[in-house]
């Protein structure tokens, strides 16, 4: 699974992709630190997967999440973000991520939700609230 990692912070780009390395199934193609720049690694590596932060430089993980679904592009995207008020995360499934990752859950969780994600399903990490239906 070709995965491009979007992180403005290089030690969390760089510990991902150390980690995800050692996952057979998970090639890293690329690393992007802002909006802009993950919107060109779309373009340019042709992911399978986009692990993406949503506070960014140049253009925010829900303002490149708008742009790819407004452009047709359903790569899957899975949000790693620390924030995990509910706001966030219901405007990041609204406009059509596929999972959503708090930042302070175990890796363990992020491959849960990589493996959902693969195989079609939603996946919300289980530490994030979430609004009553």
């Amino acid at each position: 699974m070709k995965t491009v990692i979007v992180d403005d912070h290089p030690v969390v780009r760089k510990g991902l992709r150390l980690l995800m390395e050692c996952e057979p199934h998970i090639e890293v193609v690329g690393e992007a630190s802002n909006g802009l720049l993950a919107l060109e690694a779309v373009r340019d590596l042709c992911p399978d997967l986009l692990l993406l932060d949503i506070n960014m430089p140049e253009m925010s993980g829900l303002e490149v999440l708008r742009h790819l679904r407004d452009q047709s592009n359903f790569i899957p995207i899975i949000i790693l973000s620390n924030h995990s008020d509910t706001r966030y995360v219901d405007a990041a499934l609204e406009m059509g991520a596929n999972g959503y990752v708090g930042k302070d859950s175990g890796f363990d969780v992020l491959m849960l939700a990589i493996q959902a994600v693969r195989e079609g399903v939603p996946y919300i990490d289980p530490k994030i609230p979430r609004r009553a239906a």
